[in-house]
């Protein structure tokens, strides 16, 4: 069943609540809204751009191997994705990937660049998130219709709101267990040392 944009919820001849499909269902008014979406299908009203988290980190493609390793040691991730100037996405990296490169000595991340990223749109229905979810080595990459990265769908963000509960995963979890930080610190100190930073 396919909702409109905007949608009254009337009871007893009164206005109850007005918004749109996804605000009626993720924030509804009063008891009474709460019942009469209760067996809505989540998965086909919410989309991408609902449930979607600010990415935790993200490195220009123009950006060192060190900066990358940097980036995932703050965030405590062990991938992250890559953009152009204008966030368009590239691809991703791993953490183990780039830190070779740092050990190399090289400047570049294009070699460790991986493009199977599997970005989806940001009006894809939660439905449609599934496969892609189950596939992602990270939190999915959500972009708008410029191929621009705007959010990313960790797999619990979609399981927490397929739930009901939208807002009980409010952090990206690492899909990828992260390196252990003492071996990245040993990496980068020595790329310091040898002065290739």
């Amino acid at each position: 069943m396919y909702l409109g944009d905007r949608i009254a919820v009337m009871r007893d001849g009164r206005i109850v609540q007005i918004g749109s499909p996804e605000d009626i269902l993720t924030s509804p008014a009063n008891d009474y809204v709460e019942q009469f979406v209760q067996d809505v299908d989540r998965a086909r009203v919410l989309t991408a751009e609902s449930v979607m988290r600010k990415p935790r980190a993200v490195v220009h493609e123009g950006s060192g191997p060190h900066a990358a390793l940097s980036a995932m040691r703050e965030n405590e991730i062990s991938a992250l994705y890559v953009t152009k100037r204008d966030r368009t996405i590239v691809g991703w990296v791993r953490d183990r990937d780039v830190m070779n490169l740092v050990r190399r000595g090289e400047r570049s991340l294009t070699s460790a660049i991986q493009t199977d990223h599997g970005a989806v749109s940001k009006d894809t229905s939660l439905i449609d998130l599934f496969i892609p979810s189950l596939e992602a080595a990270l939190a999915l990459a959500v972009t708008d219709d410029r191929g621009r990265l705007v959010g990313v769908v960790p797999r619990v963000t979609l399981l927490a709101a397929l739930g009901g509960e939208p807002d009980a995963a409010t952090s990206a979890e690492p899909v990828i267990e992260p390196l252990p930080t003492e071996i990245v610190d040993k990496v980068l100190d020595a790329a310091a040392t040898k002065g290739d930073l």
